[in-house]
């Protein structure tokens, strides 16, 4: 039994050493992906500077910009996410330029305020808030 363990011994050795070449030839795709990438990126945004390319005229899906170029959504083409109501907002910043409707994370603003010891609740919206808002 000793002599076909001595046997692949080679095999293994041959195994490993290509596993390993494999991997430094991996690193090195990495590393020259990186390069050219980069490269690629640099020549894409001076040809973006020259020619005033907007995102929605080179495809870009998804952005406001290319929704608007594309015109209006028709109802088929509208997602699920799209169909949904808009939610009330539930709170107002103090200048009453922004709101948020209490789900998800603070905005920024409210974040802000909350971190200076003030309370969520001071910046709720009252009904008398909605209706001089209307």
């Amino acid at each position: 039994m000793s002599d076909g363990i001595e046997d692949e011994a080679p095999e293994h050795k041959e195994l490993l050493s290509a596993m390993e070449e494999l991997e430094r030839a991996k690193q090195r795709v990495d590393q020259l992906r990186a390069q050219h990438r980069a490269k690629a990126i640099a020549d894409v945004r001076e040809k973006i500077k020259i020619y005033g390319l907007s995102a929605a005229e080179l495809g870009f899906v998804g952005t406001v910009t290319a929704q608007a170029a594309r015109g209006a959504v028709q109802e088929s083409e509208r997602t699920a996410a799209d169909r949904r109501s808009q939610v009330k907002p539930k709170y107002r910043s103090p200048e009453g330029s922004e709101t948020w409707s209490g789900r998800g994370k603070p905005p920024l603003w409210l974040q802000v305020l909350l971190d200076q010891g003030r309370n969520k609740e001071e910046f709720e919206i009252t009904e008398v808030d909605l209706g001089s808002a209307e």
